[in-house]
């Protein structure tokens, strides 16, 4: 599923297995930095409606302080702990992964214009798009 960014004030709209690869690459991140908890399958299998091979980032969550994120499923988003996400994730045959942001990858995958999913029609009003 597409996931929006913009706590950084850059917009874009990708799947979470792209934010791992290309925009949370900061292993080891500081407490300061922007962080998120990437949930990745260690084996082929079916998430949700989709596949998903050995290695796919299939959620992510956002952490806000330490030992807590903002899990976002639709049709809402909780305030949960980590362990109660990753606990889930885990006994369902997934590694837990923590990575911080990289500022200059999210502004150059930014500056592409559109976002590469579009946006809903609920969250696209709080930004400028363009046409």
């Amino acid at each position: 599923m597409p996931c929006p960014v913009a706590a950084t004030g850059l917009l874009i709209r990708t799947t979470a297995d792209d934010l791992y690869r290309r925009v949370f690459t900061k292993v080891n991140p500081r407490p300061s930095d922007i962080r998120a908890v990437f949930y990745i399958t260690k084996k082929d299998k079916r998430h949700g409606d989709r596949p998903a091979a050995v290695g796919t980032v299939v959620h992510v969550a956002g952490i806000l302080e330490d030992g807590i994120v903002l899990n976002s499923q639709e049709p809402y988003a909780k305030i949960r702990r980590i362990t109660d996400v990753s606990d889930w994730f885990q006994r369902s045959g997934h590694e837990v992964v923590v990575r911080g942001l990289d500022r200059e990858a999210l502004a150059k995958l930014a500056a592409g214009g559109k976002p590469r999913y579009g946006l809903d029609g609920e969250f696209s009003r709080y930004f400028d798009v363009g046409a």
